[in-house]
This record gives structure tokens, C-alpha cells and sequence, in this order.
């Protein structure tokens, strides 16, 4: 009989880019039996069945807690009840509140991996809604939890570097396993980019996310783009918090903004294709500086040159694939510079995008990543 995976997220949706389309797909394909439970979505049926696998997905959608507060309260008795219902043999934990639940598991002699997509410890300094006194204290208490937790579970898996090495000590089994994006979809429009960019012609900057917030860098963006004549911004996911958008419109570039609101992760890629230059404009807040944005890939995937901010990771990959440029961390004259070079110098631009869409192929891509996944898996079982 197969094993059985049971892979729980309180925080993400079930059709999750990471969870669902990379790491369940990925389990599946390679015959596991895998179950994925997380917040409910309009995009995935209730049972949605994967071609070409050898086990399809079964899939539990939860209703959305509502608030932050709701789901720290409701989400480990909600999911302790149904990982105890299905009976797995490992279970992959992702999300923070639910750290409690893998030590209840494993007293209870279940084999549990929990999986850290973001370096939360280098985080709560920043978060606006911890009050500004305990945020020190909250880091440095939520680091040690971790580590303890790490050091009573199976394994740990982590989406960078710098999130391994400080849990690398604790964790009985690690592996780093990198959020790169598969190369451009071959369903999807070929990346059609300067057809009509001609110096003085339209030219269309593309940033599209999940959440759009000031610590993203939206505010930065509009500001780089109002010096920019005869450009336009295209942006999706949901301002939060909800006022952010009042603030958003009221900018004096926003008229030249196509807000498309909250899209599916796969039509992403057909406005990729229409898009000049991928930007990921976020500040040096929240623990961004150490962390890898699967945006930047993806855009690199589609053959768009690429302006990140010069943190020290993105500055690596850019100076090594020469696939776009840097600018200074909250600075909107700096980055409407780097603008302003890819708008006026078309070739040198397509050379970066091609190079981008060369090491995504090559190096940055999850077909790489996912033979670490099932390793991982294989040390565990």
C-alpha cells in the first residue's frame, strides 16, 4: 500500500503555488498517497484530479478564518481533528500556528515534517501589528520555539538558505528546497516583449503578487513610475490592509495603473508575455532582504529582464545570469533609473530576459528542486 502524505496549511489556500502545484503534485506524481488540506478557493473543486499521477490530490478545503486572530485560535483544534481522521503515515506541516500541532503529533508517534517558507524570526521586528516593545522579545522567543520544535520532528524543510542555517543545527533531517517555478508554460502566448516598445512606444512594467502592501513596495513602484512618461504599470493581488487601496488611487500615477485584482497563479504567465520588465520593488522590511521571490524566477521563466532591489541574494543571482538590474532598497529615483535603462536600451533588455529564461531552464527551476523533495521523503520513510 502506498504511504500515505497528509499535508496541512491553515494560512494558504489549497491551489498554494508551493503546496499544492510544486510539493503535493510533486508527492503524487511520485506515488504517494497524498492528501492536502488548507483554506478553500473557487479554483479547486473539492476533489480535483491530476492527470498523468499515479495518485491524485485529495483535497479538504476549510472556510477562510476571517481574521489572524480566528485563525491562531481555530486552526490547531480544527487540524489536530482531521490529521487524527486521516491516519497518515507523515504529515507536512506548513504556517506557524500549527508548530503546536507537529509536538502533538509526534507524542502521539507520528512521523511530522514541518516546512518554513518564510524566515518569521527576521520578521516580527517589522510586523505592524505587534506592538512595538515586545517585537524583540516576541523574535527572539519565536526563534527558540522553532528550534525546539525542529528538534523533536523528523525533518525540517526550508525555502532559503539563510532560514536553513539557523535552524540547521536543531533539525535531525534538513533540506533547503528552493520555491523556482517550472520553465514558461508551453500552453501559454510566447513572450512577444518590445513589440512595441520603441523608445518613445508603450512600455509595460508587470507586478503581480497575492498581497499588495506598502512593505511590497507598491507605493515605491507608483512613485518610480510617475517619473516614467509613457509607461504603464500592470498589477494584481489584494491590497491589504483594505484602506492601502484608497491610498493606491489617490496616487498621481495610478491612472496609468491596470489593477486586475486577485488572478488564478496560471493566468499570470499570458500577461508575463505581454509585459517589458518583471520588478519585485519590496523595501528592506520583514526579513525580505534574505528571502528569494518566486516572482523574480518567474519573470526570469518568461523571458523578462528583471529590476530587484540590491539585496545581498537577488544582487548574486543577477550579477551571475546578467539578467537585469539592481536598484537602492526603497529608493523610487533609483529604480525608476533601472527603469528608464531597460525602456531605452531594448536589446541589451532582451539579452538579459533571454539570459534569465536560460537559467531558470537550467539551474533555477523546480524539476531541479523536487528530486531534493523526494530524497528528503525517502531519508524520512
Amino acid at each position: 500500500m502506498a504511504t500515505r502524505i497528509c499535508i496541512l496549511t491553515s494560512a494558504h489556500t489549497v491551489n498554494d503555488t508551493r503546496i499544492f502545484h510544486r510539493e503535493a503534485k510533486t508527492l503524487a506524481q511520485a506515488g504517494y498517497q497524498t492528501v492536502l488540506a488548507g483554506i478553500g478557493t473557487n479554483h479547486i473543486k473539492s476533489a480535483p484530479h491530476l492527470a498523468a499521477v499515479k495518485n491524485p490530490v485529495a483535497i479538504h478545503q476549510f472556510p477562510a478564518p476571517g481574521s489572524r486572530i480566528k485563525r491562531f485560535i481555530f486552526s490547531l483544534p480544527r487540524y489536530l481533528r482531521f490529521a487524527l481522521r486521516i491516519r497518515a503515515d507523515i504529515y507536512h506541516l506548513h504556517d506557524p500556528e500549527l508548530l503546536p500541532l507537529a509536538l502533538i503529533l509526534k507524542i502521539l508517534n507520528r512521523r511530522v515534517v514541518c516546512d518554513i517558507h518564510e524566515d518569521y524570526y527576521r520578521q516580527i521586528p517589522d510586523k505592524r501589528y505587534v506592538p512595538r516593545p515586545f517585537r524583540t522579545l516576541l523574535a527572539s522567543l519565536y526563534n527558540n520555539w522553532e528550534k525546539f520544535v525542529a528538534r523533536h520532528i523528523d525533518g525540517v524543510v526550508t525555502a532559503t538558505d539563510t532560514i536553513a542555517q539557523r535552524l540547521s543545527s536543531s533539525a535531525r533531517h534538513l533540506v533547503t528546497v528552493k520555491n523556482y517555478p517550472e520553465p514558461f508554460p508551453s500552453h501559454q502566448p510566447a513572450p512577444s516583449h518590445y513589440a512595441q516598445s520603441a523608445p518613445n512606444g508603450p512600455f509595460r512594467i508587470v507586478h503581480l503578487a497575492r498581497i499588495l502592501t506598502p512593505e511590497r513596495g507598491i507605493t515605491l513602484l507608483l512613485d518610480a513610475l510617475a517619473q516614467l512618461p509613457d509607461c504603464e504599470l500592470l498589477l494584481a493581488g489584494k491590497f491589504s490592509p483594505s484602506s492601502y487601496e484608497n491610498e493606491i488611487k489617490n496616487h498621481p500615477a495610478y491612472p496609468r495603473v491596470r489593477h486586475l485584482g486577485v488572478i488564478p497563479h496560471p493566468d499570470c504567465f499570458r500577461w508575463y508575455a505581454t509585459s517589458n520588465v518583471g520588478v519585485v520593488p519590496s523595501l528592506p522590511v520583514l526579513g525580505y532582504e534574505f528571502a528569494l521571490p518566486v516572482k523574480m524566477f518567474e519573470f526570469m521563466s518568461a523571458g523578462l529582464p528583471v529590476i530587484v532591489p540590491d539585496f545581498p541574494p537577488l544582487r548574486a543571482i543577477i550579477k551571475e545570469c546578467a539578467c537585469g538590474l539592481t536598484f537602492s532598497p526603497g529608493d523610487a529615483t533609483s529604480l525608476a533609473d533601472a527603469l528608464r535603462t531597460i525602456k531605452f536600451h531594448p536589446e541589451q533588455a532582451r539579452k538579459m530576459g533571454k539570459n534569465g529564461q536560460d537559467a531558470v531552464n537550467k539551474i533555477y527551476n523546480w524539476s531541479n528542486e523536487e528530486k531534493k523533495l523526494l530524497k528528503f521523503y525517502e531519508r524520512i520513510i
